[in-house]
């Protein structure tokens, strides 16, 4: 078990302060229940087109299932064309 205060939300927070960067300008790429916590902290959140339902709901965009390049996509589609 890990610790209480590990998450993928905590993970990013304490990332963009790191780099300066606020957090409405970060972006999440997420397909599980552990990306949840990220999805919550991020700007903009793109849920795989294979993500659980209630990821999906989560998020900003869906992109492509993983098969098909699906985080390569949301990159060119969702954050270099945005």
């Amino acid at each position: 078990m890990g610790h209480s205060q590990a998450s993928k939300g905590n993970a990013l927070k304490f990332l963009a302060s790191h780099f300066g960067i606020p957090v409405e300008d970060t972006v999440a790429i997420g397909d599980n229940l552990n990306d949840i916590s990220m999805f919550e902290i991020a700007g903009r959140c793109i849920a795989m087109e294979n993500a659980e339902e209630i990821v999906k709901k989560q998020a900003t965009y869906i992109t492509k299932h993983h098969n098909d390049d699906g985080v390569a996509y949301a990159l060119r589609e969702y954050v270099l064309d945005a």
